[in-house]
């Protein structure tokens, strides 16, 4: 689902459209494209701006591009959405990407054939899979995977089971501390879990 806002880049007024791979600016004024020009090789920056909703995000920006209609797009790495604080303690993932590597389908033929004929009900509860401890940064983080928790993204779901990888961790104020992980989900504030 596409997000639309507005904001100030480089001094330019801009309509900003989040999209799925990228986010396109659009400046209001095209002759403004003269503030942006001598950063048109910027990379690997923070740019901050809200949502329709008044929620804060933050994208981590790997390089950006220049259209012919006077479009700038910028290319993420990671979105961050729906930042209540400035300090995180989990994020989440789900959807194709870790669809690729844990398989719901999978999960639950190797769970009935080993006997296991417990019935879960993947619509409103979910099914705790695997979970891990490591050290990264000589700090502990928890990784859990689980199935189900499919009306979670209440209207916004897309009705099929996918797995959720939750990463939980200290309490840090850095959003560049998930830059290793590449995730591609939403990140919880101290406040949402």
């Amino acid at each position: 689902m596409n997000d639309t806002s507005y904001i100030t880049f480089h001094d330019a007024e801009c309509i900003l459209l989040e999209e799925n791979n990228y986010i396109s600016l659009l400046l209001k004024n095209p002759e403004d494209i003269k503030k942006i020009r001598p950063h048109f090789e910027d990379k690997d920056f923070l740019l901050k701006y809200k949502g329709t909703v008044g929620f804060n995000s933050v994208a981590f920006i790997e390089r950006m591009s220049f259209e012919m209609n006077h479009t700038i797009k910028l290319f993420p790495k990671y979105i961050v959405n729906r930042c209540h604080k400035d300090t995180f303690i989990a994020f989440e993932m789900i959807g194709e990407a870790v669809d690729d590597f844990f398989s719901p389908s999978r999960y639950f033929f190797d769970r009935k054939r080993s006997g296991n004929n417990d019935v879960v009900d993947v619509i409103y509860n979910n099914e705790l899979a695997e979970s891990w401890e490591i050290i990264f940064e000589e700090k502990s983080v928890s990784i859990t995977l689980s199935f189900g928790d499919i009306l979670c993204w209440g209207i916004a779901s897309d009705l099929m089971l996918h797995p959720k990888l939750t990463v939980s961790f200290e309490q840090t104020s850095d959003i560049t501390y998930i830059s290793p992980v590449s995730c591609a989900g939403k990140i919880l504030s101290d406040n949402s879990i």
